[in-house]
């Protein structure tokens, strides 16, 4: 990629910067600044529309050799211009218009913001008086310390005297700083100095500084700070890591719990909650003055509740707040970890990411789940992709899946019934408070915060997996179905897992089912499977040489037999055995042969041998084709591919095929397998898919021993 030339640096920036000279020079169509310095972005329709407003007077600048005092950004109108002007040429050039610009927006403008302050802290009061130097120090410090050690907060506060305790906003105001909860990560830093950041997250704030090159060329940068950002943050950050595995501990452990609120508390939930909303219409009803008037009441002496409570770790006590211990819970709280079971099961059974399940636009909705053949149980959900296509693509699922959306729809459709707002296209990531006044409160989404103390999943996660759960979050659970999915078979088709995770190369999926080099020896795929998977895999592949080796003497023999078979005049159909009759003239030709039956029968065998036959038994007979190269003439040719396509094999396709050798033993083992099939029909109750494919099978079965008879003469 070849980069900008060196601007002028004698540029000059603008006298008067206003917001409205800076909506003048604003290209992106969805961008505008007020006269009150507040950045205002139309959100997109996968973000559920609106307005995005950023007040640029949140963003402060600390005291410097220039300035004694705080001060915000609209009181150096250059610093707001950049980062007006920063957001607006990202907008330009990004292709990423879906459900996540609003959150990059905001991202962007707090890196921005760090990156000014920065400046500003180190005296350099405009980009065009920028440095080298100074990004080179930038960069340094970044990667040693992060942003604390690039801001130099834990000198300012020292200096300042900023009691660590006030409120977050009030301790950025006093320090003049933009770095959100500098507080914490103060407590991390003393409990682990080594803070040094990871490659990926320092190329981001690197590529971000280059940003401040690519703006209005009288405010930017006059030179690339980075050009090489990939190269510089390899080699100074911390080494990037690969999703970890989850072992099958803490996998079963997961899956065992969801499974248990799905199937087992779910349903005496969804009674419960009916209870209580059942209680809410009648107090609005009778035009009581507070609809959830005796709604606790109802709630602790429902016999719902106490089966509930039966199955639950700890007991269901309030309808909204439990005290913040660990030995009772809300009707709230088991909601919530109702839902958390839902998403662990749902990303687990089809590979989908947090967003594709939770997120309130983007996420699973009311009317995504779709039958398409309920005697069948063959169901379909409409994911949307985060990556890659950006849309809804449909997905067939399995009957957890279904149970799980259904459980939410119907969780959905509970919540909706006082005001009507059950309806199509509305997330099943959503639920109500609980108050006295209305009954039903406002919505709120649900999120997965992976365990942390405040998440609304902790409760779940304390059941699954102790006091400190720890697993990694959402997105192990894609991986954990990649390796199930290509390691469960001997054969695993990285297509239909490719297809399945969503990704556009194939080489991508390699990453999910394959170890880097960088992962510890722990964290292997190995891990979730047997500990002696390395000796079993030696000895596996020693078996396997051995069968290749018998299966290979087996199959010659067999070859040899069907030869004599042909040349003593055996009852035989197919193609083959005119291969073998005109080879065998061949040989009889021959001026020096005057060998008996066997003798010709070696030498046809010889000749197909070197031609690469080799047979491959089906039901309806066998495949000689082997490895040879000439495989036009199969009947499972496709002109299209050029190649063989053995899967369509079937009495119709092979009858007529120049590789095709059938015989009256296999009519026999055909009627066998009929018989086994039509008993298995009558006596083993089979579901309606199952029935539905041995009827199939039992068919095309019958018309396979009909095209062999005929053909045989029999």
């Amino acid at each position: 990629m070849s980069w900008p030339k060196r601007r002028n640096a004698e540029l000059q920036a603008p006298r008067n910067i206003a917001p409205a000279w800076l909506n003048a020079q604003i290209v992106c169509p969805d961008l505008y600044v007020t006269d009150e310095w507040v950045l205002q972005l139309r959100k997109l329709p996968d973000e559920g529309g609106g307005i995005l407003e950023v007040d640029i007077r949140q963003f402060h600048l600390p005291p410097n050799k220039f300035s004694e005092q705080v001060i915000t950004f609209n009181e150096h109108p250059e610093f707001a211009a950049i980062l007006v002007l920063s957001v607006d040429c990202y907008l330009e050039r990004s292709s990423k218009n879906t459900h996540t610009r609003t959150k990059t927006i905001l991202a962007l403008c707090r890196k921005v913001s760090l990156i000014l302050e920065f400046l500003w802290y180190n005296n350099c009061l405009s980009l065009r008086t920028a440095t080298a130097k100074l990004f080179d120090k930038f960069a340094r410090e970044l990667a040693k310390g992060g942003f604390l050690e690039v801001l130099g907060i834990e000198a300012r506060v020292t200096s300042v005297g900023v009691d660590v305790c006030i409120n977050s906003e009030d301790a950025n105001r006093l320090l003049g700083t933009n770095l959100l909860r500098f507080q914490n990560l103060l407590q991390v830093k003393q409990k682990n100095p080594s803070t040094r950041l990871g490659a990926s997250e320092l190329r981001s704030n690197f590529q971000d500084a280059n940003r401040l090159y690519d703006i209005l060329p009288e405010l930017g940068l006059s030179f690339l700070p980075y050009s090489r950002p990939h190269v510089l943050a390899n080699k100074l950050g911390r080494p990037d890591q690969s999703t970890r595995n989850l072992s099958h501990q803490v996998a079963g452990r997961l899956l065992r719990i969801a499974l248990l609120w799905v199937y087992e508390r779910a349903p005496i939930l969804l009674f419960l909650l009916e209870e209580i909303i059942d209680e809410y219409e009648d107090n609005l009803a009778r035009d009581l003055k507070w609809a959830g008037r005796n709604a606790v009441d109802v709630l602790r002496r429902s016999p719902h509740t106490r089966a509930l409570n039966a199955l639950l770790p700890v007991p269901i006590n309030q309808l909204d707040h439990s005290k913040e211990n660990d030995i009772e819970m809300s009707l709230k709280d088991a909601i919530k970890c109702l839902m958390t079971a839902c998403t662990i099961l749902i990303a687990f059974m089809n590979a989908r990411r947090k967003g594709e399940i939770i997120h309130p636009h983007i996420g699973l909705q009311v009317g995504n789940l779709k039958t398409m053949d309920a005697s069948l149980e063959i169901f379909m959900v409409d994911f949307f992709l985060e990556k890659g296509p950006k849309k809804r693509v449909p997905y067939f699922v399995n009957s957890a899946t279904r149970d799980a959306i259904t459980v939410l729809d119907d969780l959905q459709r509970q919540f909706g019934r006082l005001d009507e707002s059950y309806c199509t296209g509305t997330s099943l990531f959503r639920y109500r408070h609980f108050n006295l006044e209305s009954g039903l409160g406002v919505w709120a989404k649900f999120d997965f915060y992976e365990a942390t103390r405040y998440g609304q999943d902790f409760s779940f996660m304390v059941e699954a997996l102790g006091a400190n759960p720890d697993f990694g979050g959402t997105r192990v659970f894609r991986r954990l179905h990649a390796v199930l999915h290509y390691y469960r078979y001997e054969n695993g088709d990285i297509q239909a897992l490719s297809r399945q995770l969503g990704h556009d190369v194939l080489g991508t999926t390699g990453k999910y089912i394959g170890d880097s080099l960088s992962r510890p020896e722990f964290q292997s795929v190995f891990d979730i499977s047997s500990s002696e998977v390395e000796a079993l895999k030696r000895a596996a592949i020693t078996d396997l040489n051995d069968l290749e080796k018998e299966f290979e003497e087996v199959g010659y023999e067999k070859l040899m037999e069907e030869i004599l078979i042909v040349l003593n005049g055996g009852l035989v159909s197919g193609g083959y055995q005119k291969i073998i009759k005109r080879l065998a003239l061949k040989v009889a030709g021959l001026a020096q042969f005057h060998g008996t039956m066997e003798e010709k029968a070696q030498a046809v065998f010889q000749a197909v041998k070197a031609r690469g036959h080799f047979p491959k038994v089906y039901k309806h007979g066998q495949c000689m084709v082997g490895g040879t190269v000439k495989v036009k003439s199969a009947k499972c040719h496709s002109h299209l591919d050029g190649r063989l396509h053995q899967e369509n094999a079937s009495p119709a396709v092979c009858g007529e095929c120049v590789y095709h050798q059938s015989k009256a033993a296999y009519i026999r083992n055909l009627t066998a397998d009929r018989e086994r099939m039509e008993r298995r029909l009558e006596e083993s109750c089979p579901g309606p898919f199952e029935r539905k494919r041995l009827e199939s099978d039992l068919e095309n079965l019958n018309l396979g021993i009909q095209l062999l008879r005929k053909r045989l003469g029999l």
